[in-house]
């Protein structure tokens, strides 16, 4: 692109409110995906933080997916209506708001003054009613302008206060398109919102909300607050001792902590401050594993729990083996938190990660005093340090035997995700870097992992493991998938509930999924007879806003729709671009996937893979002379 060599001042423009909201709201609410639930919580939260300060005991949220409209109300103080100037700021300009004192609130959701006036920029249209000092007040918005002017109404009574809050979003800001998972009119999730306002109730006890979506009521209300969010947590969960209460308390911030550990299977760390969850942690995680390994070591030396059986030291004790089973939920209030963006996904206040970790080594030093918690908790980590050293040991001999010293990972095709939760992440092999582009951008980076196959995998089937363990491809794929090998399996320490093969529709992409197969056949059967293994069906075509994947499909919808004049095919995963792909394959809402299972005739399924992938030419030519002559007589 050739640009204007004449570089003036007249080249420089000011964006103003609401034009530069709307022009770059990605700065503001993130994705296009998630953005109507952006906008909800910013609303939601001026009433969590009138809870908060002490004045609001209900929270109202009525969602209508089909209209686009959503309404939010609450029975706090109500904005305050005497300055009209002000009040307008608040919807109308940036950085507006009550929070950057501690006058009206010692805690709050919100940082910088953007929430409302963002909702009232990106809605085609907003109404704000407000009920205060006897009287009911209202004000009409549209794409950000104030289109009626604060309006003296009915009189209410007296004790009657708080704020409505009605807009609809303006999906056209968003360039929503047929590749986005719509819910009527909307871009939404309503599973994530339910979870988001349960979540809300059990860390505001005493709380009251009503939820409604589509005139689907559900109505919470926690007692207990975190006590209830645990108990939720580890309903169908064994666990190791009955969950330990901590309270928190630094400069600026106040919180409690509840832990325990699984009996068996991965833990959790959930983090909150002022009710928004850090899905990528921070410094109130960090303060917790920390002290929660130093507490835990201290313990066991003290009480000289390591005997000479277990054959370890104290120092054999890593962070991982007393950290890998726990499950916390942390919920902090802070005056002034510190974040890592504007969606505030990791708090990075630095002050906080020293406090919390004396809280938890503190907490520990009581817990030694109750013998058997102390006993359990010593135990688990000392079989979880026995356990790790064994596996390594063995590992570290077969690899010495065999010269198989390739395990390290040496490919960078692996884009792993950032959820620590085996029971719910999903790797992808996927056939190219095109198709693998495609995918990572479109995937769902805290579940979902990518693995792009350079070219075809090695045929497993005719060669031995140590020639397996030397190919590239199919050794690092050993090493992601963290379950070994052979002597060396354990599928306890499978890092992918699910591994999903995904290649393009042609006979390339069906030899790629034959050699994979073949490979967890051959080497990995227990990932197969478990459930693990499963091949995702990309659509093969395109017709206006509908995906269909097979030539029958096709079909179908030609009948149906005789006038259709064009339709996309899908030559391959490269073609279809980020949205597209989430949408129709890697959703797990939307996909189609098949699992893999073995037939009861095991001789038959063995038969199969001997006819087709040995060095057996000859079976293999007369397998193929029998499909033709299916397909011959099928044209007949």
């Amino acid at each position: 692109m050739k640009l204007n060599k004449n570089y003036t001042s007249d080249n420089i423009k000011v964006l103003e409110f609401p034009e530069h909201v709307r022009k770059r709201w990605g700065v503001y609410v993130g994705s296009a995906e998630g953005a109507a639930f952006h906008l909800i919580r910013e609303v939601i939260d001026n009433s969590l933080d009138e809870a908060t300060a002490g004045y609001n005991d209900f929270i109202g949220i009525e969602i209508d997916t089909h209209l686009n409209e959503v309404k939010i109300t609450d029975n706090g103080r109500g904005i305050p209506i005497d300055n009209d100037d002000k009040f307008k700021s608040i919807f109308c300009s940036l950085h507006a708001g009550g929070k950057f004192n501690d006058d009206a609130y010692k805690v709050s959701s919100g940082l910088n003054g953007l929430g409302v006036s963002l909702v009232n920029a990106l809605s085609t249209e907003m109404r704000v009613t407000v009920k205060r000092d006897g009287y009911s007040y209202q004000a009409n918005f549209e794409k950000g302008i104030m289109t009626k002017p604060l309006t003296k109404g009915d009189k209410v009574p007296k004790k009657s206060t708080g704020t409505e809050i009605w807009f609809k979003v303006d999906n056209d800001v968003f360039n929503y398109d047929d590749s986005f998972e719509f819910n009527g009119n909307m871009v939404i999730d309503v599973e994530e919102v339910f979870e988001y306002v349960r979540n809300l109730s059990f860390l505001n006890k005493g709380l009251k909300i009503k939820l409604i979506i589509n005139e689907q009521e559900d109505n919470f209300l926690s007692k207990k607050g975190i006590h209830d969010y645990m108990d939720f947590l580890v309903e169908d969960v064994k666990i190791l001792y009955e969950p330990i209460h901590v309270n928190l308390k630094g400069s600026n911030f106040e919180g409690e902590l509840i832990f325990t550990h699984r009996l068996n299977g991965k833990g959790d760390v959930i983090p909150f401050c002022n009710s928004i969850k850090n899905k990528e942690g921070g410094t109130h995680v960090t303060g917790f594993r920390d002290g929660l390994t130093r507490g835990v070591k201290k313990m066991i030396k003290d009480k000289k729990f390591i005997q000479k059986k277990d054959n370890i030291k104290i120092g054999d004790i890593e962070s991982k083996d007393i950290n890998n089973e726990v499950i916390c939920i942390i919920r902090l209030l802070h005056g002034d938190p510190e974040y890592g963006g504007q969606t505030k996904q990791q708090l990075t206040n630095r002050n906080i990660r020293s406090v919390i970790r004396s809280a938890i080594e503190e907490k520990l030093d009581e817990v030694s005093n109750n013998a058997e918690v102390a006993l359990r908790i010593a135990k688990a980590t000392i079989a979880n340090v026995r356990s790790r050293k064994t596996s390594t040991i063995v590992r570290n001999k077969i690899i010495k035997e065999n010269n198989l010293s390739v395990l390290k990972l040496r490919s960078t095709k692996l884009s792993d995700c950032l959820g620590k939760d085996p029971n719910k992440n999903e790797l992808f092999l996927v056939e190219g870097d095109s198709a693998g582009g495609s995918a990572k951008m479109g995937r769902d980076k805290y579940t979902q992992a990518i693995y792009a196959l350079k070219g075809k995998p090695l045929n497993a089937y005719q060669n031995s493991l140590q020639k397996v363990l030397k190919t590239t491809e199919l050794s690092d794929l050993i090493s992601v998938l963290g379950c070994g090998v052979g002597k060396t399996f354990d599928i306890s320490k499978l890092r992918y509930n699910k591994v999903i093969i995904l290649s393009d529709a042609d006979s390339d992409g069906s030899h790629i999924q034959t050699l994979c197969l073949t490979f967890f056949h051959t080497y990995l059967p227990e990932l197969i007879k478990e459930g693990h293994i499963f091949i995702a069906l990309p659509p093969l075509f395109k017709a206006g806003t509908i995906y269909l994947y097979s030539n029958e499909e096709k079909a179908k919808f030609l009948e149906k729709n005789p006038t259709l004049k064009s339709m996309q095919r899908f030559k391959g995963l490269g073609e279809m671009n980020p949205d597209q792909l989430r949408l129709t394959t890697l959703s797990p809402k939307r996909r189609k996937l098949l699992e893999i299972y073995y037939d009861e005739n095991k001789e038959l399924t063995e038969k199969v893979f001997y006819d087709l992938m040995s060095s057996n030419t000859g079976e293999r030519k007369r397998m193929m002379m029998n499909i033709n002559k299916d397909l011959e007589i099928a044209k007949d």
